[in-house]
Order: structure tokens, then sequence, then C-alpha cells
């Protein structure tokens, strides 16, 4: 670890070089500006909704854990899920030619993330991603967001992390309010909600629309291509980057009897987006200018259907024993659709398609926790399986392509004939099952030990069924109240999605589990004023999923990440809080047949500031900084090669004006304020500058 340690502060101070002048730039900048803007407002007690949260009784720290509640999110004003974890320095947010933003923790994937909301799976049945906008943060009431090792309750899954979001809940009285904020290139976004709670019952509800016709691109970019090409992009709209989210929520909970607890929660969402094309031109294949860069697709997803519903209850058999049982069912539905050009009107071109896809996932969570009095031991046993389907139909122009494109000698590229067109029609399940036992134990000299163990099992289609264990061992020592440190081990394990097993151009159904084993050590210290919390981390990853040169699924990589997080938080005074973070990455791919040991869009380094500073008892600024170190980027054609995107910084500000008698907020603010030309994937332009303004009221 301490080789580990040495070699990313080492790395980091090298490559700080290059980054210098811009972050000192925006650091000077986000100063002139003071700094963030928390509500300090008395407003009622509010916490989340009571059942669907699978209790991890973790009273010592074991791990990296992030938590963001609402006055973070309202902070930063935060819209959906991805801008709401922006500030945590293990994790990045990418947005390339899927046209939704992919969330990295610890330089593993989205589809490594567990995403539950109230224990429900939103991961996609499909590839094992998800799109953290359509999970609105006017109804999240606090996220818990555990990196690396977690708890073997959770199930399989979560090689990365455990990303779990409880929705808001359990009002004291009643609680009601409206939001309405526009903003640049027609962006509106407007909710409500309103919310009971007294001893026995507990009702939330809540409904929300976010619009845009797309979003500004920076004044600084310079497209490489000329305006003859269909995939063209000005320093205007970005193009096809419109996207509409309508979500609704509802959740209610009874105390029945002293020990029986019941409730439901639904939501449902509907939506479309497009998916800005690469801007650059392609390399070989189509006029071989940019060996770096995707092909253009002209990619839109409408008539976007999801709901959600989770039944479930918990009962405290005494003081000591209780237990806990959901049953859940979440299903999405959209129309993909890929047309030929910019044009978004045809379906003639090789590889254009139609389809209507359908996810779901269904199944159940039991838990029983309980407290052994007599050696102070807590003990958690949990049974989780759920079923995964992915359904598909529609058609693909399937043209042999070749040479001239109206069909000579070489074969066309269009689909002149019904013939040329494939008809899909893909309908397949998984079923997933876990058991796991978790133990807390403390012993003298204030030491802790967590030891956990699960088995996972894997049913496939042709009976091919897989198995493996995961297990996580913690060693906590709290020297006194303010000071402790940790070191753990875990070993997770994610099973193969439905596209990797049956995908029919790659698919391989011999897959089984991937594993990953995760070692950490950490401090946590706490001053007068000052919090902070360091850990080292190193990841070894075994049976990585990816394609192969024959573009089939294979479990073929092995991957070492290393690094280091850093956060703080300090009270400078009684009206100024600073909060920062620093993350440094070291990822290696060590697969025997690796062309490459850089692995791509995994940034050295990442650092944060955040701070809130209270002007007086009605006015407020918040402002935030965020530099995403380089990264590199492959060749398509030749993994051997690769080139670095350039580091960026973000600045955001906000002004906050609170209502008198605390009945609510206007506020006014720039996100981009220095209006950076910046990439998180190449050949993906990001927004510039933008501005907005909003209103918040609140009744009680």
């Amino acid at each position: 670890m301490k080789n580990t340690l040495s070699a990313l502060l080492c790395d980091y101070r090298y490559s700080s070089e290059n980054i210098t002048k811009p972050l000192i730039t925006s650091a000077v900048s986000l100063l002139a500006l003071s700094v963030s803007a928390a509500i300090q407002a008395d407003t009622p007690s509010e916490d989340v909704y009571p059942l669907g949260q699978i209790v991890v009784r973790e009273n010592v720290e074991t791990a990296s854990n992030y938590r963001i509640d609402r006055a973070d999110m309202e902070r930063i004003s935060a819209r959906s899920l991805d801008e709401a974890i922006s500030l945590v320095p293990s994790l990045n947010v990418r947005n390339g030619a899927d046209g939704t933003p992919r969330i990295d923790i610890r330089g593993l994937r989205t589809r490594q993330i567990k995403l539950l909301v109230n224990g429900v799976p939103f991961n996609s049945t499909f590839d094992g991603q998800f799109d953290p906008t359509l999970i609105p943060t006017f109804g999240i009431g606090r996220i818990d967001l555990k990196a690396g090792g977690s708890s073997v309750l959770y199930g399989d899954g979560g090689m990365g992390g455990v990303m779990d979001i409880q929705t808001r809940g359990q009002f004291n009285g009643f609680r009601s309010g409206v939001k309405a904020e526009l903003g640049s290139d027609h962006f509106w976004h407007s909710n409500a909600f309103a919310g009971y709670g007294d001893e026995n019952n507990d009702l939330f509800m809540a409904a929300g629309i976010r619009s845009r016709d797309g979003f500004p691109i920076s004044d600084d970019f310079d497209s490489p291509i000329g305006r003859d090409n269909d995939n063209f992009q000005d320093t205007d709209e970005r193009n096809n980057s419109d996207y509409r989210r309508e979500n609704y929520l509802l959740s209610y909970n009874r105390q029945v009897t002293e020990k029986l607890n019941l409730g439901i929660f639904l939501s449902h969402l509907q939506g479309e987006y497009g998916q800005p094309p690469s801007a650059f031109l392609p390399g070989p294949g189509n006029n071989r200018i940019d060996p770096f860069a995707n092909n253009p697709n002209y990619q839109r997803t409408e008539e976007q259907r999801g709901t959600t519903i989770q039944i479930g209850g918990d009962y405290a058999f005494n003081d000591s024993w209780g237990a806990k049982l959901w049953f859940f069912n979440n299903e999405l539905e959209e129309n993909e659709l890929r047309f030929d050009d910019a044009h978004f009107n045809s379906f003639i071109q090789r590889g254009s398609r139609n389809l209507d896809n359908e996810t779901d996932i269904h199944g159940f969570h039991a838990q029983v926790d309980g407290f052994i009095a007599s050696t102070n031991t807590e003990i958690g046993f949990s049974v989780d399986r759920r079923n995964e389907a992915f359904e598909s139909e529609g058609i693909r122009c399937d043209a042999s392509g070749g040479g001239g494109g109206g069909g000579g000698g070489g074969g066309s590229s269009t689909c002149d004939a019904a013939s040329d067109f494939a008809s899909i029609d893909i309908d397949e399940d998984i079923d997933i099952e876990s058991y796991g036992v978790e133990i807390i134990q403390p012993f003298p000299y204030e030491l802790t030990a967590i030891a956990g163990i699960a088995h996972h099992k894997l049913d496939k289609a042709n009976g091919n069924d897989e198995s493996e264990q995961s297990a996580r061992f913690v060693l906590s020592k709290a020297f006194n109240p303010d000071t402790s440190v940790y070191g753990s081990f875990s070993r997770k394990v994610d099973s193969p999605t439905i596209r990797q097993l049956y995908d029919e151009e790659g698919g391989n159904e011999t897959l089984g589990f991937q594993k990953a084993n995760h070692l950490e050590l950490g401090l946590n210290q706490h001053w007068d004023k000052i919090d902070l919390n360091l850990a080292l981390y190193r990841t070894k990853v075994f049976d990585f999923i990816e394609r192969d040169s024959d573009r089939v699924f294979e479990s073929r990589q092995e991957l070492t990440i290393e690094g280091v997080d850093l956060t703080a938080a300090i009270q400078a005074t009684e009206r100024l809080t600073v909060r920062a973070g620093l993350g440094l990455l070291n990822a290696k791919d060590e697969s025997s047949d690796a062309l490459s040991s850089t692995l791509q869009y995994r940034p050295k380094n990442k650092f944060t500031l955040d701070a809130d500073y209270l002007i007086n008892e009605r006015w407020s600024i918040a402002a935030n900084l965020i530099h995403i170190g380089s990264q590199a980027y492959f060749n398509r054609d030749d993994e051997s090669e690769h080139k670095d995107l350039a580091s960026y910084q973000l600045v955001a500000t906000k002004l906050n004006y609170r209502l008198a008698g605390d009945s609510g907020q206007v506020y006014v603010g720039i996100e981009n304020l220095l209006d950076e030309d910046y990439q998180t994937s190449y050949g993906f332009p990001q927004a510039g500058r933008f501005l907005y303004t909003g209103i918040n009221l609140n009744w009680h």
C-alpha cells in the first residue's frame, strides 16, 4: 500500500504540471464568487421511506461510504442522480455514444455498480447498466454510496460499489411544496410533492417534469470537420441532445401493530431523448480520417415507459430480533431507433434499426436481523432472488455492405428490398439467487470485527448453471471517539448480463461470474471543526467480461486498480463551511493477451471543492469546483495505441434568497461558469455555460 500511495502521488505531481494553471484559474474564480450556500433554515424533520432498505448495521467505519442527503442535493441544484453524486472523489461521470451519463466508481463501469431504489434493482437486464437521469432528486431522501467492498447482505453484484437510494418519507405532520426552474436552451423543470406522517401512517406523493431542446456547446468549441458533413457540430446547441422526463412517485406505509409495519412503493416514468452523434469523423471504413473517432450514429430513444412496484413489511419479533420481506417488479419499455442520417426519417442504411425493447426484473428480498445480548453480537441473514428478462422485437437493415452504394458488384450498403431487413425477435431471461449471513462482533480495546459470506447461483436458459461465493471481513479500531482506523477485505461477484450471454453477434452462453478482490485501509479523524477521511485501496478483478478481437464476449481480462480517496470538511466560520475531495487512480490491464496495460476512460485524478457561505439570514451563495484529470482513449482499430483527453475544470455557482417564514427560496445559478470546452469521451463535446433560475415553495 505504501508503494501504491507513493506511485499515485508521484503520478499526480508530474501530471499536475499540465493542469496547475487552469486549476488555479478555476479556483480563483470560485473563491471570488465565495463558496457554496446550504439552506440553513429550521425546516421540519424529514427522513426516508422505511421499507425497502437493506439493513446493514455498520455502526463502525468499514469502508468508503458516502451519504448524500436532501441538503446536499439542494445546495448544488441537482436534478437527477448523476448530478447528485458528482462531487464524490472516487466517481467519474462519462457521456458518450449512449447519450446517457455513465457512472464509474474506482475504475469499474456502470454495469459493475448495483443500483437499488428502495431495495428494487434498477440495472438494465440487457447490459447491466442504468440511466441515472431516470431517477429525479425531488423524490430522493438519501443516497448511500458504498465504494469498493460492501455487505454480502446486498446479494450479488456491486463489484464497483452499491448505490442504495431511499425515497422521501416519514414526515412530521403535513408538508407540501412546488418547484419551478427555467434555463438556457428552453430548459424547464417543475415538480410538486405532498406528504403526511403521524404515529401510524406515512404518505408521500410527488410528480415532476424536466425538458430541454438541447444543451449548449462551449463558444470555444471548434469543429474539426466541415459544414457539409452530416455530423457537423457548431457552437450553438448540441445536435440531437433534447430530452423529456416525467416521473411520478407514491409511497405509503402503516404501522399496523406495534410489531408489524406494511407498505407499498410505486413509481412511473415516461420520456424520450436524443443521442448526440460523434462530432468527429471516424477511421477505417468511413473516410479513414480519424482512427480514434466513433462512427456518427443517429439514434433516438422514444416512448419510454417504466413502472416499479414494491410491496413489503417488517416485523419485530421482540426487542432483539426482526425481519423484513418485500416483493418487487421493475419494468421499462422503449422504442430504440437508429436512423440513416441527421434527417431522422429513414432506415435503409446498413445497421439502421427500429426496435421495441422491454426489460423486466421481479423477485423478492428477505432479511432477518438480530442481537445476542450475552456476547453483544449483531447478526443478519438475507435471501435475495430475482428474474431478469429482456425482450426485443423489430427490424434491422442487414445489407451486405461492400462496394458501390447502389448495388454494383461489391454488394449494397442499403436495404432496397424487404428481404434485406432482418426480423429481430429476442426473448431471454436468467434467474439469480443469493444467500448471505453477516456477523458484527465487538471485542475489548474498542476493536470490532465484521465477517460475512454469501452463496450465489445463476440459472441460465440452457441449463448450464453457475455458482460462486462472496465474502467480507473488516477489522475496525476506535482509538477515541474522534479517531478510528479500519482494514477490510472483500470478494465481490457479478453475474454476466443477458447481452453477454445471448447477444446474437457476440453472446457466449458459457460465461460465468466475474470476480473482484478488494483490499482497503482507512482512517477517519474528527477535530473540533474538521472532519478528515482517508482510504487506500487495491482491487484485483478476474474473469472480467469484454469482447475479444472477434467481437465475442469472453472472460478474458484481469485488472489491477489502485487508488487513494481523501475527503475533508471544515467549518471555517459560523457562516462558512468548506468541503474538498481528492481521488487518485492507477488502473492497469494485466490480461495475458492485452495489447496495452492502459485502460481507457479512467481519469488519473479528480479534485472537488464545495463550500457554503451564509451572507445573512436571507442571502446565501453557493459554488463548487470539479477537476477531472487526463484519461486515455484508444485507436479503435489498434488498442496498442492511445492518446489522452485533456483534463478539465467545471465551476458552478448559485445565489439563493430565502423567503420570509421559511416558506421557500428564490435562486439563480450558472453551471460551467467558465464555459469550458471539454469531453468525457473522445468526439462527444459536452455542455457549455448554462444559466438557470428557479423558485421553491414549501408549506408545513
